[in-house]
């Protein structure tokens, strides 16, 4: 263990015990892990702190059952958490369209991201088209991210959508 006493909180799901395990681990002994993995559902603590204490502590709560039943293949079930996070997905991106319509560059880049994602999933032009529009509007208001995706790898990804949109209207 390093001289350093931050421990993170691992949590893990014992599908055959049938048991939610909690671990603290020194953080400086699984950074790797951090950085190679997903890179984590994060909410920040004043948006935590903002809410009252029960409401702070179910939506903890509530993310942390929905992870499980995400990435597990026996299912707690304590709700039906793929509603929820369809549900919580359809509003995240009105939120996305209220404030790219109020010329929100990031708004317009995070909606870039989800329309390339349908358009690649859906084999879907329009969406590809959008996307792009998106993404230039997003880089013309200043959006770092999207400056950087313009001028790094987006032609490749919009070429790599163009052709799984073509196999898939020949399917």
């Amino acid at each position: 263990m390093s001289t350093n006493n931050k421990r993170d909180v691992l949590i893990h799901f014992d599908e055959d015990g049938e048991e939610i395990i909690f671990y603290t681990v020194d953080s400086v002994s699984i950074e790797k892990i951090r950085k190679r993995e997903f890179d984590g559902a994060r909410s920040g603590i004043k948006w935590f702190k903002d809410k009252d204490p029960d409401e702070a502590e179910n939506y903890l709560g509530s993310m942390i059952f929905s992870l499980i039943d995400t990435f597990s293949d026996k299912k707690i079930m304590i709700r039906d958490y793929k509603a929820l996070i369809d549900i919580s997905h359809q509003e995240y991106i009105a939120d996305l369209e209220r404030e790219s319509e109020n010329n929100s560059a990031e708004a317009k880049y995070h909606l870039f991201i989800e329309l390339h994602t349908r358009a690649l999933k859906e084999c879907d032009l329009g969406c590809l088209k959008k996307a792009e529009s998106l993404l230039r509007a997003s880089a013309d208001l200043g959006c770092h991210e999207a400056e950087a995706r313009l001028s790094g790898d987006w032609e490749l990804m919009k070429n790599v959508a163009l052709r799984r949109i073509d196999r898939g209207k020949k399917s």
